[in-house]
């Protein structure tokens, strides 16, 4: 058998995650202080098997001079286990555990003595672990948990079976707290204040009304509450006690009452002052006619003392008072360490809040010197930093430079390297955060006055990691020492984090959108071929600063003209990277095939076989043969294009069947013919034109067909133009889309 101390930190697979449970164990608590014992019973077997996904759990129990435990309440186990479970008190293997007063986790069965490991292998069980419920006067139970692998629990499944455990013993304690011949009014004043202190949640408040509650309960004048601290125990509320005593309870000493409580873990009842040959190291308290002193027991450690005191002469208090007492402090404990873990969780929400509130202000743009800013800003409020300023390292030049600083009057850039630069240095050489604590006694600050001048006193520090590589640093002031406290500390790597890649975001963006514009420079180009006999009119408004939509017309050779309008899936730099790659393979295609479907059938191909998965284009493609006025074309998901008829002025749709390009290796694409005639106006546009028309879902086409009517005697590119204004004049607060359209008349 193994102690708790060899568990691991593994999850076991079906868990429920440490937030879900605790909302489980304040029902417990709840059931604890309401006095339903058989629910706690029950519920101690029910939620290791719900929670933690153990699936057999039986809670046994022994009576006071009780010779064996017996299943009192049990999960997923059979009628011959529970008759001869016995065997496992026989073996003392329940006595150890109870004993030991700590868990024991037996890892393989085969260690135990034969019955037990017998009577487990037929259960088909291969490890359980053991937690003790122990209550001071007899009573006690065993919680086992058994499962039919080896996989140890991990940390706090072990702890929350400790805290399982320590209802159980609640509820045994409350049990025999209900069989004391109390008066009735003390015994409702106790369940009052059980009921009480299980429903708080501030720490605090929690023990200024136990403390008072206890005191008024027992006519008592004086008492105090003691919680475990790092380094000791402190006095967290207090009632009569003078400074003296006060200072003399903050740091008990070997032979104290309070050592004595924490070391046996059981309570002590006191008639009198302390005996100085069993107590020495007692504080002196000759007023003192009754005292009662209870540990507060927690999952694994004494985590506090209950202490009450009566000076009144005669009043002596009773054994049934510290039983009643001792029922409150476990009631206590176990609110307290709720309470604990509920400040936890909310110190951990308010941390994650702070940080998407970080993530969302500071990824909320792409350009660079906006996102210097704003991670300033976040500095100033929320690390509430007096001074604070960001340095990066030059992309070209590798120097230190300010990137963005606030907190200094008329500061210059040079003002802030200088008060920044020996903390720099510091957290440079560790490539680890920095926090000093006193500046004024901190060497590397002794000659800096800017940092005297301006009366700041603590520093924290942390460098910007990207891709293993230092890029830069963000620093923080305040004006008092011991300004950084641990958990600013923590927000402020977490905003290093996320400023980090907010800041390798802006620079790849930066470069992609230089990229894009270099190859986006020629891709709607500023004058189309020209076409005999024909009138040619054009737009183009990317909704950012590159865009994803194309158009081009290409001379074929002899009075044939390909004309082609695309679209790309997305906006910004990929899709403009995306639509340049298309423009190149269509006119390298274009030269080789008169065909449009089999060109889109050969480019379907190139963009499923040369693109990201997500990166789907549309595109119409057409042959125009200008000297005889007929028009081949195809089209891949695209919008249809118009075809005004000028002589009957009726609209025909461009169109054939087809699916976007790139979505399948191997996709086929219609292909028809028609023929423009003088005064015919064809146009082609990309979707961006038809959502910018479609305001309240109005029918896009009809606006577009009664555009062309208008336009029936107009030049092409006063069409184009008159569109395109249109559609900005109509557009509503939604996000735009890239816009282009290619207007072409036949003279």
């Amino acid at each position: 058998m193994h102690d708790q101390r060899q568990v691991v930190n593994s999850v076991r697979p079906g868990s429920k995650s440490p937030i879900e449970i605790l909302g489980y164990l304040q029902q417990l608590s709840r059931d604890a202080a309401d006095g339903n014992v058989t629910r706690v019973l029950d519920a101690a077997v029910e939620l290791p098997v719900s929670c933690l996904a153990i699936e057999k759990a039986v809670l046994l129990c022994r009576s006071p001079g009780g010779a064996s435990c017996i299943p009192t309440a049990w999960r997923n186990l059979s009628q011959e286990f529970l008759d001869n479970c016995h065997v496992l008190s026989d073996d003392g293997i329940t006595d150890s555990v109870l004993a030991a007063q700590g868990p024991k986790i037996v890892e393989d069965i085969s260690s135990l003595p034969p019955r037990s490991a017998d009577l487990c292998a037929a259960e088909g069980v291969r490890s359980f672990t053991c937690i003790p419920a122990v209550v001071r006067t007899g009573a006690s139970a065993v919680l086992v948990c058994m499962c039919s692998d080896r996989a140890p629990h991990a940390v706090w499944e072990v702890e929350l079976l400790n805290t399982i455990a320590n209802h159980v013993a609640a509820a045994l304690r409350l049990r025999q707290a209900d069989e004391l011949p109390l008066p009735a009014e003390t015994r409702s004043s106790f369940e009052q204040l059980k009921e009480t202190v299980s429903s708080y949640t501030d720490l605090q408040d929690l023990l200024d009304t136990t403390l008072d509650g206890v005191l008024n309960i027992l006519q008592a004048e004086s008492g105090s509450i003691m919680l475990h601290e790092e380094g000791g125990y402190r006095v967290a509320a207090s009632r009569g006690l003078q400074h003296d005593v006060l200072q003399r309870l903050h740091a008990p000493g070997d032979g104290a009452v309070s050592t004595r409580v924490i070391v046996g873990r059981d309570p002590i009842l006191l008639h009198g002052a302390a005996d100085t040959r069993e107590f020495p190291g007692a504080v002196p308290r000759p007023e003192l006619i009754s005292a009662i002193s209870v540990p507060l027991k927690g999952k694994r450690r004494i985590i506090g003392l209950l202490n009450v005191n009566s000076t009144r002469p005669g009043r002596l208090l009773t054994d049934e008072e510290l039983t009643y007492v001792s029922t409150i402090a476990h009631h206590v404990a176990i609110t307290v360490e709720n309470a604990k873990l509920y400040q936890a969780a909310s110190a951990q929400t308010r941390y994650l809040g702070n940080l998407y509130k970080i993530a969302r202000t500071i990824t909320s743009t792409l350009q660079l010197d906006i996102v210097l800013e704003m991670i300033t800003e976040r500095l100033r409020t929320l690390i509430a930093s007096d001074v604070c300023g960001l340095l990066l390292h030059g992309q070209e030049t590798g120097r230190i430079q300010l990137s963005s600083g606030y907190g200094i009057p008329d500061g210059t850039d040079q003002d802030y390297i200088d008060l920044m630069l020996p903390a720099v240095k510091l957290s440079a050489g560790s490539r680890r955060p920095v926090v000093i604590p006193d500046l004024a006694a901190h060497p590397a600050y002794a000659d800096v006055r800017i940092a005297q001048s301006l009366g700041l006193r603590s520093a924290a520090v942390t460098p910007l990691t990207i891709k293993r590589k230092v890029v830069g640093f963000v620093a923080a002031y305040r004006r008092e020492p011991r300004g950084f406290p641990r958990h600013i500390v923590r927000l402020l790597l977490g905003l290093a984090e996320l400023a980090a890649i907010a800041i390798e975001n802006a620079r790849l963006y930066e470069r992609q959108s230089a990229i894009a514009h270099i190859t986006q420079r020629d891709l709607a180009p500023q004058g189309l071929e020209p076409i005999p006999n024909f009138d040619i009119g054009c737009k183009y408004a990317p909704a950012h600063q590159v865009g994803g939509d194309y158009y081009d017309v290409i001379k074929l050779g002899g009075q044939k003209f390909g004309i082609a309008i695309a679209d790309v899936a997305g906006k910004d730099v990929t899709a403009a990277l995306h639509i340049t790659m298309c423009k190149h393979a269509l006119r390298a295609l274009a030269e080789h095939l008169r065909s449009p479907a089999q060109l889109l059938q050969k480019m379907n191909r190139f963009i499923y076989e040369h693109t990201e998965p997500e990166a789907f284009i549309s595109m119409i493609y057409a042959v125009l043969d200008a000297k005889r006025g007929t028009l081949a074309y195809s089209t891949a998901g695209h919008e249809p294009g118009l075809l005004l008829r000028a002589e009957a002025t009726r609209i025909e749709q461009i169109s054939t069947p087809g699916i976007l390009l790139g979505v399948v290796p191997d996709a086929t694409f219609g292909e028809r013919q028609t023929s423009m005639n003088s005064g015919d106006i064809l146009l082609l546009y990309t979707d961006g034109l038809v959502e910018a028309l479609s305001p309240q879902h109005l029918d896009a086409l009809t606006v577009l067909e009664t555009a062309l009517k208008e336009a029936l005697l107009k030049p092409a590119q006063e069409l184009a133009d008159n569109l395109h204004r249109l559609a900005v004049a109509v557009q509503t607060g939604r996000s735009p889309d890239d816009i282009a359209l290619v207007a072409l008349r036949k003279i």
